[in-house]
């Protein structure tokens, strides 16, 4: 018997109800490499998490990775001060948000990377004209306090 069609063998056997030591005994084989044939998913991995996301969550913030309506409610802001989370996990977070059919409460936060072309363009035009507006009332501040700074003579000759 192959290696492939022994380790076949065993996780048959143990999805059947067979136990690790009756396997192990029965293999001739060690408790703990039968552990690495029969290796049940990681709880990340079930929920289709990023390792660092789910234990940076799990330890970090005291939150269950798998309580979908707590994390959409947690800003972006806020998981940016975790230890070992930054823009690449953010991203991983909103992904996996996504994947379920929600977002984060406050998306709108210049650390997060724009997620589709169009999202980038209406960031980049909000930016241009917030910065336009930014000058406009500057410009309007200097001829206001260039009018109050005129001397009552100056005022009458203009």
């Amino acid at each position: 018997m192959t290696a492939a069609e022994r380790n076949y063998h065993i996780l048959t056997r143990h999805a059947a109800g067979a136990s690790i030591d009756d396997l192990a005994a029965e293999y001739d084989l060690d408790r703990s490499y039968v552990r690495l044939i029969i290796r049940e998913p990681q709880p990340w991995e079930k929920i289709g998490l990023d390792t660092r996301v789910y234990w940076c969550l799990r330890n970090m913030a005291n939150v269950d990775p798998t309580d979908i309506d707590t994390l959409a409610h947690m800003s972006p802001a806020e998981l940016l001060k975790l230890p070992n989370f930054g823009v690449r996990s953010l991203n991983v977070m909103r992904e996996y948000l996504r994947r379920h059919g929600r977002d984060f409460a406050e998306i709108d936060s210049p650390h997060v990377a724009p997620a589709t072309a169009q999202e980038a363009r209406q960031r980049y035009e909000a930016a241009v004209a917030e910065r336009k507006r930014a000058e406009q009332a500057e410009r309007d501040a200097l001829t206001v306090w260039a009018r109050l700074e005129r001397t009552p003579a100056d005022q009458q000759g203009a």
